[in-house]
């Protein structure tokens, strides 16, 4: 999974991630925001290996808000692969 971060995340600690894969949770991860980029990957559960469908759940640790937009804003996420 990469992403990117508006440039009021660069100035903010790291952010965690929660990730289920049709419901199994994933090991939590540490999202930094060093260069603008963020990547972080997990190991598919072995019952989730290939099928043809899969329910993804993201959860950001915090969110943050832009001038003008109500809405809570958590990760710009711009890549989700599975292999």
């Amino acid at each position: 999974m990469q992403g990117f971060s508006a440039p009021r995340q660069l100035l903010q600690p790291p952010v965690s991630l929660r990730v289920t894969v049709d419901g199994v949770p994933l090991p939590e991860s540490s999202v930094t925001f060093a260069n603008g980029f963020w990547e972080v990957s997990y190991a598919l559960p072995n019952e989730a290996v290939g099928k043809k469908e899969l329910l993804l759940g993201l959860e950001a640790g915090r969110t943050f808000h832009v001038a003008g937009d109500d809405r809570e804003l958590g990760l710009n996420i711009s890549v989700i692969e599975i292999r």
